[in-house]
């Protein structure tokens, strides 16, 4: 488990005042159990399919509370030398992604971002995740169409220790279509769904 360590400035900084050394130590013995708490990762749990699957690895750049990817060297199965552009603001909530054939007017795949997670590993590449709404591309339809289809974008690399300490870093890239459950109960649960409402009416019945 990651620790971090508070110290009075930054205490200080949290608009907390304090006027003697016993409330001082009381806060900052509270703030070490907590802060560990308060600074774990929030990875987003979401099921993506394996293919297709857009593949890069650039620097990430971080800048006033936003980052920013840029890759002429991507790839989408066989198709390589595809441009991407990838940026979200951490405060804003907002970001978008762009794969392209680069020199043209081609976009293989349009995206604007609706969720952000991350994890810092100690032991380990950290992970960066944006989920998309797809929006245009030649290949959006692969990526879930533009009718409520999504894409995952994973960054991973070394970042810093936290979303507040962000540094920039060698990245890899990985957009994937996210996997699509909805849609019609299939026959054989519908099937077990009705003789569980049968069953209910024939003890009712005989009650």
């Amino acid at each position: 488990m990651r620790r971090f360590v508070l110290n009075w400035s930054e205490c200080r900084e949290m608009g907390v005042s304090l006027e003697n050394g016993i409330m001082r130590k009381t806060f900052l013995a509270l703030a070490l159990v907590t802060a560990p708490v308060a600074a774990q990762a929030a990875p987003l749990t979401v099921d993506t399919l394996q293919s297709p699957e857009v593949v890069g690895s650039a620097n990430l750049s971080f800048f006033g509370g936003a980052f920013g990817f840029f890759d002429l060297g991507a790839s989408l199965g066989a198709q390589s030398g595809i441009s991407v552009v990838l940026n979200y603001n951490t405060t804003a909530q907002t970001g978008a992604f762009t794969a392209a054939v680069p020199l043209t007017t081609t976009n293989i795949l349009q995206g604007e971002a609706i969720d952000f997670g991350f994890d810092f590993d100690d032991q380990g590449e950290d992970l960066i995740q944006i989920l998309f709404n797809t929006t245009a591309g030649s290949q959006a339809n692969d990526f879930g169409g533009t009718s409520g289809g999504q894409c995952l974008a994973e960054l991973t690399g070394e970042f810093g220790d936290r979303l507040a300490n962000f540094t920039s870093g060698l990245s890899s890239l990985s957009v994937k279509p996210v996997r699509d459950d909805t849609g019609v109960i299939p026959l054989p649960a519908t099937g077990a769904l009705m003789l569980g409402a049968l069953g209910v009416l024939a003890l009712r019945r005989r009650r």
